[in-house]
């Protein structure tokens, strides 16, 4: 298909895929080169390490449950002096 002429992006339109992915298939330099990159960065490792990502994870959800209480089955909002506005 490049040899006809077809873009990337027209390409990536046609699979239903991203143009990454085209640019990996035609061009296997690229798809190398990156995963040395993300080698040298430390991979997925990098992203988030599992007690750390546990205790945010913990946190953001007793944040959300302070913002959204349940009540009777209808969600309402807690003002800051913790009385419902229903």
């Amino acid at each position: 298909m490049k040899d006809m002429g077809a873009s990337i992006n027209s390409m990536a339109r046609m699979y239903g895929v991203s143009k990454r992915i085209i640019q990996f298939i035609l061009y296997p330099e690229r798809l190398e080169r990156n995963r040395q990159l993300r080698a040298e960065r430390g991979g997925s490792k990098i992203y988030y390490k599992r007690s750390e990502q546990t205790k945010a994870i913990a946190k953001h959800r007793g944040k959300k449950k302070e913002v959204f209480s349940i009540y009777s089955g209808d969600i309402f909002v807690l003002k800051p002096n913790n009385e419902p506005d229903v």
